[in-house]
């Protein structure tokens, strides 16, 4: 069940003076937390939040801006789930974000509130949250701009794209440590089975050799260095156990009654991650092969993907793959992808979406050499977009007569790529400063929602360097005017 707050977000001086605080005193209106709350449009989102929950049955939910708002502060002050809890409960500027009327000394909800949190608000919603935000901050207004057939609309401002991988907070893969993982889930699921079939049956408890299995583990992983012989070795032996064990598990669970399930959700997830991980590590094996599709490198997160980057210290990160596009020096997700992709094919994906906000084709497209290729160039000269990156084909020898002309084109060039790096900063930002460097959240769904939660807030992040330094420019004026004025009133004295 859901109760929707009647709150008006225009009110915000009137709510300030209503705020109680028990200990005394008053929250000062040039807060970064009381700037923050009048940015997000709250109440135009909260009706899809509300239709997720039932009408009359239930216990009340968590109000929308609740919800969001302790998201929000997570993602900025980069805390656990508990200590995201204890902050808000310590401080009353982040409980007036959240949009309570008084102070609370107990607190809010339970630190386990912030995983549901992250699956009722998902990535689609925040997506829609950040383009509203960025659409108001732009053009004054959180609608996209509609858009008439046939209508010749100039083209306007200037589009930069790229992707990265945001890795996830993973264990660096091997085959035999996976192996080891799975073989060890395997006789855990081995013991709840027999558990159960002992006390109705009465059956022995089947042999797992566990013990000779983890030292076998052990002896290789004391090496320094091993051998490709002893590698395989031991990748052959934890594949004998891991088939013993799931042989078991079959045979357990023969003895049920059929189409019942004597385990839980979650060990049966793990069962079907086990048989698939025995299923590639088998096929590679035999093969005498190192690559394998839809390879799992987690047992506990099967869905994060190795992603070839080719970058100097780190040729291969295990995350999402992510395509973002900077407008104006705020940062757009396009499309998030936890297989590995071409990033070329996401420039009409990025120019169309420019439109649909804006109602307009992009006047330039900043990208780099993986965009450039011979579809893209066709597509965007059709559209008068000015495509800047690295060209096809070999570089032109230089004459007498081309010189200058390649100095100009080198000039612009250079200018390109200094313009585009501003989307690399994005990303520097969202990594180090909001989590997105290392994803700890271990769901698919969770994942997701914190990746979009790292660019909410590097946008709003950037909301509010803009309003200070609007402040600034403004104490200035009034400053060198009212310094002006004080001058010619002691000159005419």
């Amino acid at each position: 069940m859901y109760y929707s707050p009647s709150k008006n977000s225009k009110q915000l001086a009137l709510e300030l003076k209503a705020f109680h605080l028990p200990f005394g005193g008053r929250l000062r209106i040039n807060n970064r937390w009381i700037q923050l709350r009048d940015m997000i449009p709250w109440m135009e989102f909260e009706e899809n939040y509300k239709s997720i929950f039932s009408k009359k049955f239930g216990r009340r939910a968590k109000p929308f801006q609740l919800a969001l708002g302790a998201l929000i502060i997570q993602g900025r002050l980069q805390t656990s789930d508990r200590e995201t809890v204890l902050q808000i409960q310590e401080n009353p500027y982040l409980q007036f974000f959240l949009g309570l009327p008084q102070y609370e000394e107990e607190p809010l909800f339970d630190p386990s509130m912030l995983v549901h949190f992250r699956k009722r608000i998902g990535v689609t919603e925040l997506q829609a949250i950040n383009d509203a935000i960025i659409l108001k901050e732009l053009t004054g207004s959180s609608t996209p701009k509609e858009v008439v057939e046939n209508e010749l609309i100039p083209n306007k401002g200037d589009l930069k794209i790229d992707t990265t991988c945001t890795p996830a907070d993973i264990r660096f893969p091997t085959d035999l440590s996976l192996l080891n993982e799975t073989r060890e889930n395997t006789e855990r699921i081995t013991d709840i089975l027999w558990a159960q079939v002992e006390h109705e049956k009465g059956v022995l408890k089947p042999r797992t050799y566990r013990k000779k299995a983890r030292k076998d583990f052990l002896s290789f992983t004391k090496k320094k260095q091993g051998s490709k012989k002893s590698i395989k070795k031991s990748i052959k032996l934890q594949l004998a156990y891991i088939k013993r064990n799931l042989k078991t598990i079959e045979n357990l669970q023969n003895c049920f009654i059929p189409f019942s399930q004597p385990i839980d959700n979650k060990s049966f997830k793990s069962l079907l991650v086990a048989n698939e991980v025995y299923r590639q590590q088998l096929e590679m094996s035999q093969s005498g092969v190192r690559r394998i599709a839809d390879r799992i490198v987690s047992f506990t997160q099967p869905h994060v993907r190795p992603i070839v980057r080719g970058k100097a210290g780190k040729n291969v990160e295990f995350g999402a793959k992510i395509s973002v596009a900077s407008i104006d020096g705020f940062i757009f997700l396009d499309r998030l992808e936890w297989d590995a992709f071409h990033e070329g094919e996401d420039l009409i994906l990025h120019a169309e979406k420019f439109k649909a906000l804006f109602g307009c084709w992009p006047k330039a497209i900043h990208a780099d050499k993986a965009y450039t290729t011979r579809k893209n160039r066709a597509w965007c000269k059709e559209r008068e977009i000015d495509l800047h990156g690295a060209k096809l084909g070999r570089p032109k020898k230089e004459t007498a007569e081309n010189k200058e002309e390649l100095k100009l084109e080198k000039k612009k060039a250079k200018k390109s790529e200094s313009e585009r790096v501003e989307i690399e900063g994005k990303f520097g930002v969202a990594k180090r400063r909001y989590g997105a460097g290392n994803i700890k959240a271990k769901l698919k769904t969770t994942s997701s929602a914190v990746i979009m939660l790292a660019i909410l807030n590097v946008n709003l992040g950037k909301m509010l360097s803009n309003l200070s330094l609007y402040q600034l420019k403004t104490l200035i004026f009034s400053l060198k005017f009212t310094h002006r004025d004080d001058f010619q009133t002691k000159v005419a004295c």
